[in-house]
């Protein structure tokens, strides 16, 4: 009987552990200073680990900026089209639906130009 008691809890303490380490992230983008055309946002995500499941939270004021995602190419010379979408509420939440790298830039005057920009890769 000692021997399944046992048993028992490490498989408790196993489950626990698997469904912690599962469970999904939000990440304010920028943290505190938000989606600003100030910050730098490669080392913002530098240290992050995003997966599946986690979501970006972009704040800022809607009047000032935007959100586009892109493709790389898009990304790299900093073009508003073509894009998987864009907004302008201001408050946005991104979930991180698939593995892979994506791209996000800001559309409002050269602020991409400017470093308002940044891409990351999901993990599973």
């Amino acid at each position: 009987m000692n021997t399944n008691l046992s048993f028992l809890l490490h498989l408790f303490l196993v489950s626990a552990a698997l469904l912690l380490g599962a469970s999904a992230e939000t990440y304010t983008v920028g943290d505190i200073d938000g989606w600003n055309s100030y910050s730098n946002y490669t080392d913002w995500a530098q240290g992050k680990t995003f997966h599946v499941g986690d979501n970006l939270v972009f704040n800022y004021d809607g009047g000032l900026h935007s959100v586009i995602q892109v493709n790389a190419t898009a990304y790299d010379k900093c073009l508003k089209e073509p894009n998987l979408g864009e907004s302008r509420n201001g408050n946005d939440t991104v979930a991180l639906a698939k593995v892979g790298r994506i791209w996000f830039i800001c559309g409002m005057a050269d602020h991409c130009e400017f470093g308002q920009k940044f891409s990351i890769e999901i993990l599973p």
